[in-house]
């Protein structure tokens, strides 16, 4: 019994008549021998993936943390998303802090979860940890800064990457792109298609030139498979027509990946972004989803404790969390974060969102807010001549309406609020306004 529910529940392509048997035979298989844990483990992920949503987590309901840790490991293993989520929840739900220290040295299942090819995965896993509210470090606790810097940086739009060595030809394959609604950036060598790859959250497709495939012995290739950022993206290898075969040949040594024919037509173009999109098998998210996983990033970002993450921490985050300053629905929690980084980028880019008109209202007031926050915990960071500046700013602005000035004057009560906490008894150095 337990034989051939495995088969069919591990068999590509598997039809959902197949599943349902492979429940029912699981589900026998565990009423004989309750106490086996393969069999059991069978059992609870079959049961997952054949009951509707919302009874899921039911399923786990009766089970121990060990079970639910178990079953988590091997789904994660396995790329079961479903029934990965679904153990994320109820170790949130069930469990304690404790969850993330016990494995000690060692990751607990859900910290190795953070580490998981499939986003879905590791954002179920650190929606588990935030739940669990720890309020110091753990084993994993900086993998979890990592996914959530990944996070942070989508912006809910459709991106690729071309690469090629030929940089006015990787330009014409993003203007194909382009026409297919895709907007992609370029890559000329080794080492900034691995840096762009991992750090693009929405990148949907990777168009890679046989010349930077050929030299490396499809080692390019190799290195973002083994990569969780990009080992689910989907990779077209495009080659002239007399090396097509040897493209295919290496395409067919990595997962979710082909080979194209080099057509500077938008025809190919359609074809090859239609035909990479197919690989996703329902594991690629669309734009929507993925702005969706940014916001909880940053939610999540937001309601963590600082004895958790540290300010060299929160630093190491800055750059991914100014990257999404100017996305309308991430702005304002992106504004917020900045007043925890204490840097003088965070403190410039402050100022410079309150100075922005093009911004909104509510959005420019929380960037004042943050640039108070930054100033009373780590000082002002900004030059005279940057000070000075918003002073001008603040003195040439009777043409604009009151709440452009009130917003520099707030600006400027700020600063002048943390001079005046460093030198309580001194007026000395004041610029007039």
């Amino acid at each position: 019994l337990y034989f051939r529910a495995a088969e069919l529940y591990g068999r590509h392509g598997r039809s959902e008549a197949d599943l349902r048997l492979a429940a029912s035979l699981a589900h026998t298989a565990r009423q004989i021998l309750p106490d086996n844990r393969d069999i059991r483990r069978l059992q609870l992920s079959t049961a997952i993936e054949v009951t509707p949503a919302a009874g899921r987590v039911a399923v786990l309901a009766g089970c121990s943390i060990d079970d639910v840790n178990d079953l988590l490991v091997d789904a994660v293993g396995h790329e079961r998303w479903m029934v990965a989520v679904v153990a994320c929840a109820q170790l949130a739900a069930a469990g304690t802090s404790d969850l993330l220290r016990e494995s000690a040295p060692q990751l607990s299942p859900l910290a190795l979860a953070t580490r998981s090819a499939d986003r879905r995965i590791r954002i179920a896993a650190i929606e588990a940890i935030g739940r669990l509210a720890a309020q110091t470090p753990y084993p994993g606790s900086s993998d979890v800064l990592v996914a959530l810097d990944y996070f942070v940086r989508s912006k809910g739009a459709r991106r690729a990457i071309v690469a090629d060595v030929r940089e006015q030809h990787a330009r014409n394959v993003a203007g194909l792109l382009a026409t297919q609604g895709i907007e992609a950036e370029i890559a000329t060598d080794d080492r900034t298609l691995f840096e762009l790859a991992t750090t693009m959250p929405d990148c949907e497709l990777i168009l890679i030139q046989m010349t930077l495939v050929e030299p490396a012995a499809s080692s390019n290739l190799a290195r973002l498979r083994q990569d969780a950022r990009t080992a689910m993206i989907p990779i077209g290898i495009l080659a002239s027509s007399d090396k097509v075969d040897r493209a295919e040949a290496i395409a067919r040594r990595h997962p979710r990946t082909l080979a194209f024919v080099d057509a500077p037509i938008e025809a190919a173009a359609a074809r090859a972004v239609a035909a990479t999109a197919s690989l996703g098998n329902g594991e690629q998210l669309t734009a929507a989803d993925r702005l969706q996983q940014a916001q909880f990033a940053f939610d999540w970002l937001l309601a963590a404790d600082d004895a958790v993450v540290s300010v060299d921490q929160w630093r190491s985050l800055e750059d991914a969390i100014a990257s999404a300053v100017y996305v309308p629905s991430l702005s304002g929690k992106a504004v917020a974060l900045l007043s925890r980084t204490g840097t003088a980028t965070s403190q410039r880019l402050l100022i410079e969102i309150a100075n922005n008109a093009v911004q909104p209202l509510a959005v420019r007031q929380a960037a004042v807010a943050a640039l108070g926050e930054s100033l009373v915990d780590f000082g002002t960071l900004l030059t005279t001549t940057e000070i000075a500046a918003q002073y001008d700013r603040y003195n040439s602005s009777q043409q604009t309406s009151r709440e452009e000035q009130q917003l520099f004057a707030a600006i400027l009560d700020q600063i002048e609020l943390r001079a005046a906490s460093d030198a309580p008894t001194s007026t000395a150095g004041s610029v007039p306004r």
